[in-house]
């Protein structure tokens, strides 16, 4: 039985902040943003080409099960307080021309990003964004328990459409239950960023805080221990299971430091730098420890996996020895949900360094002294972390995101042989850029001399991110494209290219080219390879720890 799974999507999302508490969408059908603002309905496509983020859902659950998906990570992710906060340090002419045209115009709200501006972008309703700016202090309470049971409420019930059911398998065991009949779509969650199990910070302090960096750790654990209640709370009250939690998203919060995420037009009106490339805290550590307990007074629950995604190249540095330290930790997999892979520095030292120097990293490496296939920033996975998936048996979601997965070299291919939206060679060309990072993965993990390489291959998947704000893949838009993107991966590993991963236009370059490929797939065939990709990595997976 051939199917396809999705390690990390955002199905839930546009549809909760379609009205908080009575919700004007549902998670089955596509829909358009609805624009609200008179002058946003009349730059729609403007604000398209401009963001690249698409303006309407791309992972509805009839989407998922048009695509061939049949075991979807769905992640809860309330907004952060501080995406809707402008950033009062920006600086040059064009960025001030831009704050002033995106900021709030009520007087009361100073300081904020306009809400309509935050609606032309994400689809969520103006009431809802001004919720969370006005009311939505305790988010566990406000934000993240009404997002969590309309998808509890959703168990077992038969789509509109009549064409399948939505299951939430608590266990490996029913999943693969689940799978064996027909038409189940079934559903695990994540949580992108343990902020949502606390309350939010104030507008003042959001504003203030952006001159801190928190690179020391005050071992103070308040914020923990009360985090710690809720995760208690929904791992003991509700009998659908959480299956992993980043503890970090875009914005500090108190846990771990985040890398630099944003970019163009949301890097120029946001402000990421309080705790930016911060180290993993003893908050962080508490709550993780809390997730790794399988009992409370005497009732077992499933361990809940940490999402290393957003981690600083100093928090992740932090995470492993973490691990290394602890005997109950040791045994752990690392999970990265979502990611791309960077290959201009092997260590994490290098990065940690890098970052110092280079706190904005500002658009990827493309220096004179070369360019680069790969979107070379800290968020990325490095030759280090990539050893350590590799060594805890982990597993990796390789994003379907432009701007994580593709470097300048790959860009300028795109603009060259790519001009034609859905035509078969941009298509080609989108699936070279998924398998160059896998490729540079697997030649990075080989490098590093380990010797069971043929496992190397066993920890890949798809997590694509969609209605993440995503720079989506043009050929390959939404869920149900994921057949689409799968056949198009096999096309590429049956018709290869050389890939120029480094250029410096002169003598120096890094090839992989197609003998080093044949090399590197281990003598798997090329249907082996992508049904390992798009379902069998991640149901092994699963069958060791869920």
């Amino acid at each position: 039985m051939s199917f396809n799974i999705d390690i990390h999507c955002h199905s839930s999302s546009k549809p909760f902040m379609s009205g908080i508490g009575n919700p004007k969408q549902n998670l089955f059908s596509s829909f358009n943003f609805r624009l609200e603002h008179k002058v946003y309905k009349l730059l729609r496509k403007p604000i398209e080409k401009l963001s690249h983020i698409k303006l309407a859902t791309q992972s509805n659950l009839d989407a998922l099960f048009e695509g061939g998906v049949r075991v979807a990570f769905v992640s809860l992710t309330p907004m952060e307080k501080a995406f809707t906060v402008l950033n009062p340090n920006v600086k040059g002419t064009k960025n001030e021309l831009l704050r002033t045209f995106l900021a709030e115009k009520s007087n009361y709200r100073n300081g904020f990003l306009s809400s309509m501006a935050i609606n032309a972008l994400t689809g969520y309703k103006v009431s809802d964004i001004d919720y969370i700016k006005n009311s939505a202090y305790d988010i566990y309470t406000d934000l993240f328990l009404k997002e969590f049971e309309i998808l509890a409420a959703m168990d077992n019930t038969t789509s509109p459409n009549g064409k399948y059911i939505v299951k939430f398998p608590s266990s490996h065991t029913e999943l693969i239950t689940n799978l064996n009949e027909p038409n189940t779509l079934n559903i695990l969650l994540n949580v992108e960023g343990a902020h949502v199990f606390g309350k939010a910070a104030t507008l003042p302090e959001i504003q203030s805080g952006i001159h801190q960096t928190h690179q020391t750790d005050h071992h103070n654990v308040a914020l923990a221990n009360a985090l710690c209640l809720n995760i208690k709370h929904i791992r003991t009250q509700y009998a659908i299971p959480i299956f992993s939690v980043g503890l970090c998203h875009h914005f500090w919060n108190g846990l771990a430091g985040h890398a630099r995420s944003l970019a163009s037009l949301l890097e120029a009106i946001l402000n990421q730098d309080e705790g930016l490339n911060g180290p993993l805290t003893d908050n962080g550590r508490v709550v993780i420890e809390e997730f790794n307990k399988r009992e409370y007074d005497g009732k077992s629950v499933s361990k809940i996996v940490v999402d290393i995604k957003h981690m600083s190249p100093q928090c992740r540095k932090d995470y492993y020895a973490y691990l290394s330290s602890k005997p109950s930790l040791k045994q752990n997999p690392v999970f990265c949900s979502h990611t791309g892979i960077s290959m201009s520095f092997e260590t994490l030292d290098e990065w940690i360094a890098y970052v110092k120097q280079n706190p904005q990293e500002k658009s990827g490496k493309h220096y004179e002294e070369g360019s680069y296939y790969l979107h070379e920033q800290s968020i990325n996975l490095c030759r280090e972390d990539l050893v350590k998936v590799y060594q805890s048996k982990g597993l990796i979601g390789i994003q379907l995101d432009e701007k994580r997965i593709m470097g300048p070299l790959a860009f300028q291919e795109l603009a060259q042989r790519g001009k034609t939206v859905g035509s078969s060679e941009k298509k080609y060309i989108y699936a070279k850029a998924i398998w160059a990072n896998i490729f540079c993965a697997v030649d990075e993990i080989k490098s590093s001399g380990v010797k069971l390489t043929n496992s190397i291959w066993d920890i890949f998947a798809i997590g694509s991110d969609f209605d993440g704000l995503i720079n989506h893949l043009d050929a390959f838009e939404s869920a149900a494209k994921m057949h689409d993107l799968k056949a198009a991966m096999n096309y590429f590993l049956q018709e290869p290219e050389d890939i120029t991963l480094y250029n410096n236009g002169k003598l120096a370059r890094y090839d992989i080219k197609v003998e080093d490929m044949a090399l590197l797939k281990e003598n798997f065939s090329n249907h082996e390879l992508t049904e390992k990709i798009f379902s069998e990595n991640a149901m092994n997976f699963l069958a060791k720890i869920f």
